[in-house]
């Protein structure tokens, strides 16, 4: 029996470093290939995690090295939601309505 939390992670630009830290978080790449006219212009990063301690995995986010980290959004998604939760940076914390 499996409990998968989808996550979604979103950054400024500049933020390849601590992306790295958060393993197994891997980015999006951007796959416009020439049929758009513009490319992402944040880091995106997907992972999924089978019986999630969430705070673990928030205090992994706020202790890696961002340069803004007021620009970091995580969003959760339980395996029985129906939606995807924020959690965003003020600061060196997270807050959320989760």
């Amino acid at each position: 029996m499996s409990n998968v939390t989808n996550a979604i992670l979103t950054a400024a630009c500049d933020e390849d470093l601590a992306l790295g830290a958060l393993k197994p978080f891997v980015r999006v790449e951007d796959a416009a290939d020439g049929h758009c006219e513009k490319r992402i212009e944040c880091i995106i990063a997907v992972a999924a995690f089978n019986y999630l301690d969430v705070d673990e995995l928030i205090e992994r986010i706020v202790s890696a090295p961002w340069h803004n980290p007021e620009q970091v959004m995580l969003l959760l998604r339980r395996q029985d939601d129906y939606m995807f939760f924020p959690f965003v940076m003020e600061g060196r914390r997270c807050s959320s309505s989760w």
